[in-house]
Formats: structure tokens, C-alpha cells, sequence
């Protein structure tokens, strides 16, 4: 979409911008229309008129001027990122033109209990060569000490925005005192399209949006089963057509035990969770209330025409976020299963996804996630920040993580009355095994 006010712009404006260090003044150019774009979008959809008290006016004009003094691209990004980020709401965040070659850090990091841990390391990557291992707590990111309350704005910084080239940590390993390791980014040859055009709605967090690109090996759901009475069902993220989920209820409709696994799944669309919802309750449900600019919208979800009637586990972790929190308290409050594992992550708000390009014939592509309403629980409490307690809280161990075996799906298969110890279970869902 070309903002009007910009329409004799040449095509190349700003494609500079993904491949140069040093600022341009037409890479400024460009900086000051995604500024402006991501201003209007603010205006029109953010929940709260009142953005927290910040004067976004004044805000917006500061950032002006800190991309007139932007030496690189990534500090152009930067700026523009932080009058977002200044709102302080992990839903709320600028999407920056994805590069040729893609940035990562080259590790996985996870809250676990009220630590981080490293949970996958990339092979090859400068992470591994510093001798980053799965299971290594992480103590400072930049000199920020990692707390649920700010990991997902360093995962941003990090992974997603690219603000960093070098990344500095601070890791300890078992019992060892932290020590200072420093390490370049992942670059990837190829970057696929993250096939988010125009809006997308629901209960988006910002890694949704940032990660639906992450390949269908990567994201697509898994069954198995355990035994005869036993179904496992992982599902990393709401994104599922009615048909689908109608297909794979259908096939464990007669199974005992059915064990949801939303670790990992951060979010999706409303209309999965309400489909998915529909199979467990056997009368309309209420799942939660939006508070948006034009009022109260009530979530509810109806009963689907086959229900499942046996025993019902949910396993999270502190990376579920948005739909799977909802989905889980439901499951909570309304009595109807077990949820297992670490609490979640506490970012239940509803967002909208905001595509922007720039240019004629070739374009560039960016966007905004603007939060667009607060959401509460049918008993008045909310997610947001505080997540969803587990009914059995199962942490994983350094020695866990180290040796890659699972022992809260474990403890999930064991309460369904089969016995399998940590590492069985976390080979059902191995790039060997069968279903």
C-alpha cells in the first residue's frame, strides 16, 4: 500500500535500506514514511485512546529526529521499533522490512520457573562456537538480566527486529558462576514470504506474525498415540481450518485420554480457538470478553455437533501465549481437564497484523501489530502479564534440556495411566518415529 502523500517517490526508494549499513538520505525518507504509517495505524486501532498517558505526538516527533540522527539501518529500525515498544504491551510492535539475509541469534531461549535457559542451539552458529549448549542459563542479554516480564521484548530485539550484529550475553552452565560470551548473528541464505498479506486478526502475539514462515516441518500439528486409550495432539499454533479439526477430532472420538500439547504455540486466529473449543463442551461456553475502542465483545463458543467425552490434559509452557492461554484457562475454569506444565506467558491481548509497502513497481514490506483490545476471563481475572497457572507444574531440569528428553509429557502420559519415562516420550515426537 503507498501512502498518497508519497506517491512520485521512485520505485527504488528504500530497497537501499535492506541491503545498506550507511543511511542514505533516501533510506531517511523512507524511515520517516514507516513512521508515519505506524503513527496512523496507532491512531486508528490501538485500544486505549489515551496509549498509557504517552504523548504519542510528542513521542512520534522525538523519533523524527532520532532518525535524522541515525547513523545505520538497523539504528533507523531501532527508533522507529521504540515508539512501540515505549507502550510497553508485547502485542504492539513494528514489523521492519525483512532482509536478504536473514538475521537470527542462532539459539533458543526459554523462561523456565523464573529462569532462562537455552533450549536448541543452531549447528554452525556462532552460539554453538561460544559454547552454548541446550540447558545453559542465560543471566544477561545486553546487559539486561532476562525475566519473563522482558524476554519477549529481548527475543524481539534480538531475534526478530536484528537490532544487534554481535550479541553479548552473560551464561552459566549447572553450577559454574556466569561468564561473558560475545558471538555474530545467523545469516540464511533465503528468506520465504511470510504470506501475511493485508490484515490478520485474532489472537495474534507478534512471533505469530514475525514466524508464519517458519516452514510446514516446523509448525504443522502431529498426532500419536500411546497405548490404546491414549491420543497426543501437538498443536503449535491456532491456525487450523474447521475441516481439519473436525477430521482429527473424528479420529480419537473414542480414545480415553486426550493430551493438547500448546507448548510453544503462541497464538492464532479466534476462529480456531472457538471451533476448537467447541468440541469439549457440551453447552455454550463463555471464553473471554474484548474490551476494544467500540465496546465489550463476548468470545463464546458452541458446541460442535461430535464432542469429546474422555479425560483432557493441556501441557503450556511460558512461549504459550494468547489463544492457547485462553484456550487452557477455559479448560481450567470451567473444569474440564488438567493443565500441565510451566506457567504460561501471559500475553493475552487482541491484535491486528497491518501490511505497508513502498514503492511502484518493486516494493518493500513492512507493517505494524497494533494491539486493538484488552481481554478478560469469564470470572473477571486476566491473562495479560500474569498467564495461566498450571493445575501440575512440571519444570524441566538442566539435565532436561541438556539431554533433550521431555518429562512433562511424560508426567501428562503418566497421570492417563500409562507408564513412559522422559525420554520415551519425547521420541514419539522424533523425526523418526511413527505415528
Amino acid at each position: 500500500m503507498l501512502l498518497k502523500n508519497y506517491t512520485l517517490l521512485p520505485f527504488f526508494l528504500c530497497l537501499v535500506s535492506v541491503h545498506a549499513q550507511t543511511l542514505s538520505s533516501l533510506d531517511r525518507q523512507c524511515g520517516d514514511i514507516m513512521l508515519s504509517s505506524i503513527k496512523k495505524d496507532l491512531r486508528e486501532h490501538y485500544y486505549d485512546t489515551t496509549y498509557h498517558g504517552m504523548n504519542i505526538d510528542n513521542r512520534f516527533a522525538s523519533a523524527i529526529e532520532g532518525i535524522d540522527s541515525a547513523r545505520t539501518v538497523d539504528g533507523m529500525y531501532l527508533v522507529i521499533a521504540q515508539t512501540l515498544l515505549d507502550l510497553d504491551e508485547a502485542h504492539t510492535a513494528f514489523i521492519p522490512p525483512r532482509q536478504p539475509d536473514r538475521i537470527g541469534s542462532g539459539f533458543e531461549m526459554e523462561m523456565i520457573g523464573d529462569s532462562c535457559f537455552v533450549t536448541s542451539v543452531v549447528p554452525g552458529s556462532g552460539a554453538e562456537a561460544a559454547g552454548i549448549i541446550a540447558g545453559t542459563r542465560i543471566l544477561g542479554i545486553e546487559g539486561e538480566a532476562p525475566s519473563r516480564q522482558s524476554i519477549h521484548r529481548l527475543n524481539y530485539l534480538v531475534d526478530e527486529l536484528g537490532a544487534q550484529r554481535i550479541i553479548h550475553l552473560t551464561i552459566g552452565t549447572g553450577d559454574l558462576p556466569g561468564r561473558p560470551v560475545a558471538f555474530p548473528v545467523v545469516q540464511s541464505r533465503s528468506v520465504k514470504s511470510s504470506g501475511t498479506a493485508g490484515r490478520m486478526s485474532g489472537f495474534e502475539s507478534l512471533s505469530r506474525v514475525r514466524n508464519v514462515d517458519a516452514g510446514p516441518a516446523v509448525r504443522k500439528h502431529k498426532i500419536r498415540s500411546v497405548g490404546t486409550d491414549i491420543a497426543i495432539w501437538k498443536l503449535p499454533a491456532f491456525d487450523l481450518s474447521w475441516k481439519t479439526m473436525q477430521n482429527v477430532m473424528h479420529s480419537i472420538l473414542k480414545k480415553k485420554n486426550l493430551i493438547i500439547d500448546l507448548r510453544g504455540n503462541q497464538g492464532g486466529y479466534i476462529r480456531t480457538l472457538v471451533c476448537l473449543a467447541g468440541f469439549f463442551f457440551d453447552r455454550d461456553v463463555l471464553l473471554c470478553m474484548m474490551h476494544g475502542r467500540e465496546g465489550i465483545d463476548s468470545l463464546t463458543a458452541s458446541p460442535q455437533e461430535e464432542q469429546f467425552r474422555g479425560n483432557v490434559s493441556v501441557l503450556i509452557d511460558s512461549k504459550s501465549t494468547s489463544s492457547s492461554e485462553v484456550f487452557a484457562k477455559a479448560i481450567q475454569l470451567y473444569k474440564r481437564g488438567t493443565v500441565f506444565g510451566d506457567v504460561s506467558g501471559g500475553m493475552v491481548m487482541k491484535a491486528e497484523y497491518f501490511q505497508r509497502s513502498i514503492g511502484i513497481r518493486r516494493s518493500v514490506t513492512y507493517g505494524s501489530n497494533i494491539t486493538t483490545a484488552a481481554v478478560t476471563m469469564p470470572d473477571g481475572s486476566r491473562l495479560q502479564n500474569v498467564g495461566v497457572h498450571p493445575d501440575i507444574l512440571v519444570l524441566p531440569t538442566f539435565a532436561d534440556l541438556q539431554q533433550g528428553v521431555d518429562p512433562v509429557l511424560a508426567r501428562a502420559i503418566n497421570f492417563a495411566g500409562f507408564a513412559i519415562g522422559p525420554r520415551e516420550a519425547a521420541g514419539l515426537f522424533s523425526a523418526n518415529s511413527v505415528r
